[in-house]
């Protein structure tokens, strides 16, 4: 609603108030003029069955079915009457007609309770569906003097005693709904008329109205722009134009404020700027610098922790070998949050690259994998000679480390690993792999010396197996 101009919510409250007052009478007349035409209908067929009631009674009563036929055939030229009935008290139709052939009328009647209530001269029944009425009027046997010789004196007296027989009228409401349909379209077509002559006015006056706002608009929009010279018009009327000459009166004085004053803004922005961006760079660069030690430190503190639980650990002198194989692989993945550290020896004859233990982080297993041909990693094995840990971020195309992706199918999900050489003296006899799956990682260089530092740990545990051995075969 917010959005909604003045313009447009005072076309949106004269639609609403037009357009409310418009059906509620047009609704109103309409229907009432619906109930007057059922009301006449029902008065109509109640008088007219009344007629046939007196006409009928002769007919009845000397069970003349001709002169009821005559009777019910004059009734029903009247075309407002669908079905017309003469009925003895049994229910038995004496006479009857039907304007339509094979007509069904909407109320059946009740040969046992055919009024409703107690049956007197002047009783009626009139029952109203959607689009019929249907009237049944008793037959009363008047008290007139009359020749009933014809008649057994048990008919005689039971004519004497009450209804002898009843009328019913069947008449149609459908001009009374097709006058009612007429109504709704030619209120529907002045409902139209009358709501487009209330916009059309609505729109015109409107417009005079908010002509004045809107150049108090534009003339806001030009100073906010930059041009405090711009005035609104004052010729206004009302509480328009008292606004305009408030508003003028504010723009002068902010003229001058702004000459006054606009000179050592500028001035002192320039200043002020200048310092900010000094101090920006020097606070970026301090917290750039301060992160990066804190983050170093972290690591460090984490690595040495590390390194000196395991050179604490009694299986890393005890000779076992695969023990402290299976301790260091699990610290080291610990440490440097990497998913597989995995252990590799040169066989004897240096032919192949065999695992004596792999560790992965995500389950917490150790297993031991396929040894890997020395021939089938030539790169990789010329650039463990070299003494330095191998750390890089592309190990899939890194030309050091590619060849591990051909042999090995479970590093082609690792983009980043840190391979560390296994020295002896002067001697290379294997690597320990530390590989990293999901989003390539940048290794720091005390994550690679720390990789560096498992490999001599490896190196401590294979001289503790040789002392263990050679220990061994003293005592043998």
């Amino acid at each position: 609603m917010n959005r909604i101009g003045l313009k447009g919510r005072a076309i949106a409250f004269c639609v609403v108030l037009v357009l409310g007052t418009v059906c509620a009478l047009s609704a109103g007349l309409i229907w009432q003029n619906f109930r007057d035409s059922v009301r006449l209908t029902e008065e109509h067929a109640t008088v007219h069955a009344r007629v046939v009631r007196c006409l009928a009674e002769p007919g009845v009563l000397l069970n003349d079915k001709k002169a009821l036929e005559e009777i019910v055939k004059s009734s029903s030229e009247d075309l407002s009457f669908v079905l017309v009935e003469i009925r003895d008290t049994d229910g038995n139709v004496l006479a009857a007609t039907e304007v339509e052939e094979g007509f069904q009328p909407a109320v059946v009647f009740d040969p046992q309770d055919p009024i409703g209530d107690r049956i007197q001269r002047n009783s009626v029944r009139v029952q109203t569906t959607s689009n019929q009425i249907d009237v049944v009027v008793p037959i009363w046997a008047e008290g007139r003097d009359m020749d009933l010789s014809i008649l057994d004196d048990e008919a005689v007296e039971e004519t004497r005693s009450g209804a002898i027989g009843f009328v019913r009228l069947v008449s149609s409401l459908d001009h009374a709904q097709t006058a009612l349909k007429s109504n709704a379209k030619a209120s529907a077509l002045i409902a139209g008329i009358v709501i487009t002559a209330a916009l059309f006015v609505t729109v015109v006056i409107v417009r005079k109205l908010v002509a004045p706002l809107h150049g108090l608009v534009s003339t806001t929009a030009t100073i906010a722009g930059g041009n405090l010279a711009e005035r609104a018009r004052e010729d206004a009327i009302a509480e328009v134009g008292v606004l305009a000459r408030a508003f003028n009166h504010m723009a002068s004085k902010l003229e001058e404020s702004y000459a006054s004053i606009e000179q050592k803004v500028l001035d002192r922005t320039s200043e002020l700027e200048q310092e900010r961006q000094k101090l920006e760079k020097e606070i970026v660069s301090r917290k750039r610098i301060a992160a990066t030690l804190r983050e170093s430190e972290l690591r460090l503190r984490s690595q040495n922790a590390a390194l000196l639980e395991l050179a604490r650990a009694e299986s890393l002198y005890h000779g076992d070998l695969k023990s402290a194989a299976q301790k260091i692989s699990c610290k080291a993945a610990e440490t440097l949050a990497v998913e597989r550290v995995g252990i590799w020896l040169f066989d004897d004859a240096n032919s192949n690259l065999c695992c004596i233990d792999q560790y992965e982080r995500s389950n917490g297993q150790h297993c031991v994998d396929d040894a890997v041909p020395c021939t089938s990693i030539p790169g990789f094995i010329e650039a463990l000679r070299g003494g330095s840990p191998i750390a890089t971020s592309e190990a899939q195309v890194d030309p050091r480390t590619r060849e591990l992706t051909t042999v090995r199918p479970e590093c082609q999900d690792v983009p980043s690993r840190i391979d560390a050489p296994i020295r002896r003296g002067t001697e290379i006899v294997g690597v320990v792999s530390h590989e990293c799956i999901g989003e390539p990682r940048k290794w720091f260089i005390e994550e690679e010396s720390f990789a560096g530092s498992i490999a001599d740990l490896v190196t401590c545990a294979l001289d503790a197996q040789d002392r263990q051995r050679t220990a061994e075969q003293m005592r043998t």
